[in-house]
């Protein structure tokens, strides 16, 4: 069992926006299944707090893999199950893309994980929307409102978290 997974295959030109609103829509619709005539769920909620879309930071486009942590490990492979070789967003705005999506269990599991990793990385691009970002509460596809935090640090200047504190290398072949 594993909650932190990794999408493959992703089109070079999507955004982490629209990436975000596609795990929005598969926790919506997973969610929305599990209710009762009340509207009430008796089951966990399918939701994700951690999301990292690498990119080229020159080309500014997607590297083609993102690592997403679901909260819990029923949703990872709920996930898995639907869209793992499936024909590319035949989901979202991408029909001219030719890969299959691949969902594969992420080596570095869970949110905590995923976190310590993103802080204690640097990252050469110019703006924090290329940088890892967590969640709170957890995207549920509610539309609820949710705080997203910028994880990392951008190389030559510190992260939007305002609880990471960055010190810059020292070189010291300096005389």
């Amino acid at each position: 069992k594993y909650s932190t997974i990794m999408i493959k295959n992703i089109p070079y030109s999507c955004p982490r926006k629209y990436l975000i609103e596609f795990l929005d829509e598969f926790c919506a619709h997973e969610n929305a299944k599990k209710k009762d005539a009340e509207g009430t769920s008796h089951e966990e909620t399918a939701a994700y707090d951690f999301l990292y879309l690498p990119m080229d930071f020159r080309t500014k486009n997607s590297r083609g893999f993102a690592f997403v942590n679901f909260t819990t490990a029923r949703s990872a492979s709920r996930f898995s199950d639907i869209f793992h070789q499936k024909k590319y967003w035949d989901f979202v705005r991408f029909d001219l893309w030719p890969k299959k999506i691949e969902v594969a269990r992420a080596e570095i599991q869970g949110k905590e994980a995923a976190v310590k990793h993103a802080e204690e990385s640097s990252y050469e691009c110019e703006t924090d929307e290329y940088l890892p970002v967590c969640f709170d509460p957890p995207r549920d596809g509610s539309g609820q409102p949710v705080q997203m935090t910028v994880i990392g640090n951008r190389r030559g200047a510190a992260s939007s978290a305002e609880y990471y504190y960055w010190e810059p290398r020292r070189d010291n072949n300096h005389h």
